[in-house]
């Protein structure tokens, strides 16, 4: 019952704190998701998700200048126009399974302004209003599960998603330069306690 109700009391904080166009999830959970979707928190990544359209991504990206990447999925499209041209180029030419910019935000699911995928104050804001809608697509349910809505709410693939957030989340707290203040009002303890493993 404590529980459920520093939870209830959390999520009435941060829906307050929205009305700013703030982000209601406290940054430490964003911060998760963004080294989870992208280790080296570098802003200029297009991936591909579909083998089918490889070559033709490639074909198009070929048109732009562009860095090749570890994974030949992804490519480094080196600075916020340059990526900008290339998703609306791979966008007119139907492949739009896309994972974009920092945060790797999937063009089919969710579309927002393509500089913005690319733009770090933007794709934050972007993916915070995608885990603010799958909190209210759980009826304001807030825990790891639903965090992990964030990459897939197929229960295989969120299970995997689930514990890679969790294993970055304590990477991110153990790490000597957390501060709880530097992420959100939300103080660790708290954040803790709402998205406690089950």
């Amino acid at each position: 019952m404590l529980k459920t109700l520093l939870s209830l009391f959390i999520i009435t904080t941060f829906l307050v704190a929205n009305e700013n166009n703030k982000c209601i999830v406290p940054n430490i959970l964003i911060e998760t998701i963004k080294i989870t979707e992208n280790e080296r928190k570098y802003p200029f990544l297009i991936r591909t998700n579909e083998t089918s359209t490889l070559k033709d991504f490639k074909d198009i990206a070929s048109s732009f200048e562009y860095k090749k990447t570890k994974d030949n999925m992804v490519i480094d499209c080196i600075n916020l126009e340059n990526c900008t041209n290339i998703s609306n180029a791979l966008i007119k030419n139907n492949i739009t399974n896309i994972d974009l910019g920092l945060f790797q935000i999937n063009y089919n699911s969710f579309k927002y302004p393509l500089y913005s995928y690319f733009d770090g104050q933007k794709s934050y804001l972007n993916a915070c209003k995608i885990v603010k809608e799958k909190i209210k697509m759980n009826k304001g349910k807030w825990d790891w599960q639903v965090l992990a809505s964030y990459h897939s709410m197929t229960p295989k693939y969120n299970k995997v998603y689930k514990e890679k957030l969790i294993k970055n989340y304590i990477k991110l707290t153990n790490n000597d330069n957390y501060s709880p203040s530097h992420y959100s009002a939300a103080s660790k303890k708290e954040v803790e306690d709402v998205l406690v493993m089950q």
